[in-house]
């Protein structure tokens, strides 16, 4: 799967967010994810660069 081409709404799923936090994150800078166009309306980010952005994000638990 991390090499799949996928929707915004996979992405978002992808991150346990909705899709409007997706792209607020990217409209943000928070996201840096580059999308890649297919064409006019076809968008697809690759699933290795979102998991990549949420591993380096990632934040240890500490317990309670």
């Amino acid at each position: 799967m991390p090499d799949r081409l996928i929707s915004a709404r996979e992405a978002a799923s992808l991150l346990a967010v909705g899709v409007s936090t997706f792209y607020d994150w990217l409209k943000s800078g928070r996201l840096d994810v580059r999308p890649m166009h297919l064409g006019k309306r076809a968008v697809r980010y690759r699933a290795a660069d979102i998991l990549a952005w949420a591993i380096a994000r990632q934040q240890p638990v500490v317990p309670g």
